[in-house]
């Protein structure tokens, strides 16, 4: 099943309202966005993210962290959502399809 705010999403990366990204259409959001509807589509992802890592017992902390959302059209709807304590520290980055399910990870140093 498809997530409905995905749905919007996908309406709006269509139409042709985003920015690029590797040549690609792509939205992006952090904490400073305020409207509603992107702080509940960031945290839903946000939790799915969570809870992958818990179930691949991967080892990050969460607590403290910086949360980014990136939509983005890789071969069909995608959601980044990456996880920074500071620059320069271990960041996580979990891809999400339109349907809720993680596609992969990657537990890296930030090179920012």
């Amino acid at each position: 099943m498809t997530h409905p705010n995905l749905i919007v999403v996908a309406t709006l990366l269509l139409a042709g309202c985003a920015h690029e990204h590797g040549g690609k259409p792509a939205f992006e959001f952090n904490r400073a966005d305020e409207h509603v509807g992107w702080q509940s589509l960031r945290f839903e992802l946000a939790e799915i993210a969570k809870d992958y890592a818990r179930e691949k017992n991967l080892t990050f902390d969460f607590e403290g962290t910086t949360q980014y959302l990136r939509i983005t059209q890789h071969g069909g709807l995608r959601a980044e959502v990456w996880f920074l304590h500071r620059p320069g520290d271990w960041m996580l980055t979990v891809e999400i399809d339109a349907s809720g399910k993680v596609v992969r990870h990657r537990l890296e140093i930030d090179k920012s």
